[in-house]
Order: structure tokens, then sequence, then C-alpha cells
């Protein structure tokens, strides 16, 4: 055996010793995360077509937004992290981008994230024959109208008439930086490092 493996072949099977070898793994692989979300965003410029800007340019448009609207640093990384379920997860990308977000976000934003998929289907779901209403479900909900203000903030696409693509990718360096700082922050903070 070596000692960068475990001994068991089946999880019932290992002990303490194992289990602490995989912890180790586990701590280094955490701390690749950010990176690993900012390559998922990365991906997000050559995703699904058919809108004036990629999933990217959309996502730090978003981002954008909540920056310029004072929108807390939190909401700001979750506007510019909000479709990264797109790439594998398209028919509920709302729910993986929320799951990826959770262990480092308020239940809002969280819940905010999750919901926004259904919120959106408001502008969309009528000229299918379909309910735009979905959302109304959560009428009363603590964090329905936020819904709707984040999914009206986001879906406008008339700032690609403001910012320029050399802003976008520029700006796309700057959210790299400044994701993988409030990441860093946040797990620290939780895991007492």
């Amino acid at each position: 055996m070596s000692k960068d493996e475990v001994k068991f072949t089946e999880m019932k099977f290992g002990d303490k010793e194992d289990y602490d070898l995989l912890a180790n793994f586990e701590d280094k692989y955490i701390e690749g995360t950010a990176d690993r979300i900012v390559r998922v965003l990365q991906g997000l410029d050559k995703s699904m077509g058919g809108y004036k800007v990629s999933r990217l340019e959309h996502s730090l448009q978003t981002a954008s937004r909540a920056l310029r609207e004072k929108a807390s640093e939190e909401m700001v990384v979750a506007a510019l992290l909000h479709d990264i379920g797109d790439e594998i997860a398209p028919l509920n990308h709302s729910e993986l981008a929320a799951a990826v977000l959770k262990p480092f976000v308020s239940e809002k934003t969280r819940w905010i994230v999750e919901q926004h998929g259904l919120f959106q289907a408001y502008y969309y779901n009528h000229h299918y024959g379909k309910d735009r209403n979905l959302r109304d479900k959560f009428i009363g909900h603590d964090f329905f109208q936020d819904t709707i203000d984040f999914c009206e903030s986001g879906t406008s696409l008339h700032l690609i008439q403001i910012m320029i693509l050399f802003h976008l990718k520029n700006s796309y360096q700057w959210f790299k930086g400044y994701l993988i700082e409030r990441l860093i922050e946040i797990y620290n903070y939780f895991f007492n490092l």
C-alpha cells in the first residue's frame, strides 16, 4: 500500500488512518475550488448560442450591475456565478449553481440563485403555451421580491451597448481575482484556517 492511497476498496472497510489520509487530500482539493469555478466560468464564453452576448458576458454584466448597485460582496459573486450550471445542467442550471455556492453564501443568496431559473420563466413560458406565473407559488416567501429584482437586473441586455468587449474581458480578470479572494476568505472563516 502506498502512503498516498487508502487500504480499502469499499468505504465501509476504511479505518481512521484511511480517512485521515483522505481528509488531507480533500483539504488540498478544496483549496483549488476557486480555480475550478473560474475554469467553468471561462467555459461559458463558448456556451449555448443565440443570445446577443455569451453566457460569460451575461454573467459579467450581471455582476458588474450588482457591483455598481453596491450589492454585498456575496451577491456580486453570486451574480457572477449564477449561471455556471448552464454547461452541464441546462435544465436545472440554477439548482447546480446554488449547490456550488451554498457553503459560501447566506440562505437568502442561495435561495435567489436556486430559484432564478424558475422565476425567469416568467419572461418566456407564455410563448410556449406554458404558465408564465410559476413563480407565484412563492408569493409571500421572504425572498420572493428579491428574486424578482435579481432576475430583472440580470436579464437586461442593454448593457452591451454601454460596455464594450474590451471592458468585459478586463472585468473578467478583475472578477477572477475578486472571486478567488472572496472564496478563500469565506472558506477560511468557516474552517478557521
